[in-house]
């Protein structure tokens, strides 16, 4: 249930050699691919890569997901520890679409800025690079590079977030009885303290739609788990 099948991408063209020895490589090279562009896997050697070429390409549910919560204690002072981790999900990005190539998914130019990283670190003839294709502005190359639903926007999901920090300390029973009360404890609380994930987006474990499965993993720049700071003290008379 809830199997991304995209198209899968394989890299980069570096030479017309390379096109030319696909399955298909006369069709593509025709078409107006050339080096510097996005290499798919052509499921059916057709030249056309559609959504017929589209395979399993993992899910967005993890395989793994629990957490360690502890509470330490020395003298007057207490420390909590909530940690979550999720391990084996897919997220798919969709936000790169719109910003990885200075257009929208599908290849359709809408405008939009494009990441300094991403035009930086683009496919030249002097700087090849085998995951950041080229820089094209329209035809049929961009529409290659910018194709929809294809693994080159699909990362790994993992994390292990610090999802809760509490530090307190009990003054003293003599400090207190002299303020009238029987106990007095101070305490400070982060959540969502830190996530460590190699997802290049804000958050991996957000949602376009969480209430529908076949929503579940996409991210479009959804806002992430916002981190919150708590400052109390608990009172006994």
């Amino acid at each position: 249930m809830a199997t991304f099948y995209l198209i899968r991408a394989e890299g980069i063209y570096q030479s017309k050699e390379e096109i030319l020895a696909q399955p298909g490589g006369e069709a593509l090279w025709k078409r107006g691919i050339r080096p510097g562009d996005v290499k798919y896997y052509d499921k059916d050697g057709n030249g056309i890569i559609n959504n017929n070429d589209r395979v399993a390409a993992g899910s967005p549910f993890p395989k793994v997901t629990g957490a360690f919560i502890n509470n330490f204690a020395y003298k007057g002072f207490d420390l909590g520890l909530d940690l979550q981790y999720s391990l084996g999900a897919k997220i798919y990005a969709t936000w790169k679409g719109a910003y990885t190539g200075g257009g929208g998914q599908g290849g359709t130019p809408n405008g939009y800025a494009i990441f300094r990283d991403e035009y930086e670190a683009r496919w030249t003839p002097e700087h090849p690079s085998n995951d950041r294709p080229r820089a094209v502005a329209d035809g049929a190359a961009y529409t290659n590079n910018m194709m929809n639903y294809t693994t080159r926007f699909l990362e790994k999901a993992d994390f292990l977030r610090i999802r809760n920090v509490t530090l307190g300390y009990t003054l003293p029973d003599e400090t207190v009885r002299h303020l009238g009360l029987s106990r007095l404890r101070l305490y400070a609380q982060v959540n969502n303290l830190y996530t460590f994930t190699a997802y290049d987006g804000f958050d991996p474990e957000v949602a376009m739609n969480p209430d529908r499965a076949t929503y579940r993993g996409y991210d479009s720049g959804s806002v992430p788990h916002p981190r919150s700071f708590l400052f109390g003290m608990n009172l006994s008379f």
